[in-house]
C-alpha cells in the first residue's frame, strides 16, 4: 500500500524541485559501522551475518519515511513498507536478483529469505518482484573493504530507489567494522536522513 504526496503542500517541495532539475540528483555516503555485537551473536547462534545485516538495515529504513518515498510517473508516493531487493550469487559467480520480504520477526525473515534464495539457485531465474519500486537495492562486496563506491544509472530514467552496499568486514582496535554505502536521490532526502538511518541501524544491531 502507498499514498500519494500532495506536492503543493509538501514541506520539502522547494528542495524537491531544486534537485529534480539535476541530471544526476544522487549523493552517496560511505561510512564504517561497528558490528562486533551482531557478529558475535550470529557466530554463537549460527545465524547468517549477511541475513542479519539485511534484516537490521530494513528495520532501520522502515522507520524513516523518506526511505519509503519514490518518484513514479511524475508523482511522489510513500509506501507503507519497503522490502529488500537483493542479490543471489550463483555457483558460476553470476548474479540474479531477488526480493527478501520485510518482517518484524527475524526467524520469519530468514525462513522466507531462504525459500527465495533456494528457488533462485534451483531455477537460476531472477525474482520478478525485485523489479518493483517498494524495495531498497541491496548489494554486497564481501571481497573489498571499500572507502567509496558508485552505481550504474539508466540514461534519462528517473531513479529514486535507495541503494545500500555492504563491504568486507575488517578489524579496528579489536572491533569488527563494516564499510557501508548509502546512495539516495537528493530530491527526496538529505544528509540528515542518512544520519537518522545510521542511528536506527546502530540501534537495530544493538537490540538484535
Amino acid at each position: 500500500m502507498y499514498k500519494e504526496i500532495d506536492l503543493q503542500s509538501w514541506s520539502r517541495f522547494d528542495t524537491y524541485k531544486h534537485f529534480s532539475a539535476f541530471e544526476l540528483p544522487f549523493f552517496n555516503l560511505c561510512f564504517n559501522i561497528d558490528i562486533s555485537l551482531l557478529y558475535q551473536k550470529c557466530k554463537i547462534n549460527g545465524y547468517s551475518i549477511n541475513q542479519a545485516l539485511h534484516y537490521c538495515c530494513l528495520q532501520a529504513a522502515n522507520q524513516i519515511d523518506e526511505f519509503k518515498l519514490r518518484i513514479i510517473d511524475g508523482k511522489v508516493i510513500q509506501y507503507d513498507v519497503i522490502h529488500a531487493g537483493a542479490i543471489v550469487l550463483l555457483p558460476d559467480n553470476n548474479i540474479r536478483f531477488c526480493l527478501y520480504e520485510h518482517t518484524v520477526d527475524f526467524a520469519d525473515y530468514v525462513n522466507k529469505a531462504n525459500a527465495v534464495r533456494d528457488k533462485i539457485l534451483k531455477t537460476q531465474q531472477t525474482d520478478p518482484r525485485s523489479q518493483e519500486q517498494d524495495v531498497i537495492h541491496f548489494s554486497v562486496v564481501p571481497w573489498v573493504s571499500f572507502t567509496s563506491i558508485s552505481h550504474p544509472r539508466g540514461s534519462g530514467k528517473i531513479e529514486s530507489i535507495p541503494k545500500i552496499t555492504m563491504g568486507k568486514f575488517f578489524k579496528s582496535e579489536g572491533r569488527t567494522m563494516l564499510p557501508i554505502s548509502v546512495e539516495v536521490n537528493h530530491s527526496l532526502m538529505d544528509g540528515y536522513h542518512l544520519g537518522l538511518f545510521n542511528q536506527h541501524f546502530e540501534k537495530a544491531i544493538t537490540e538484535f
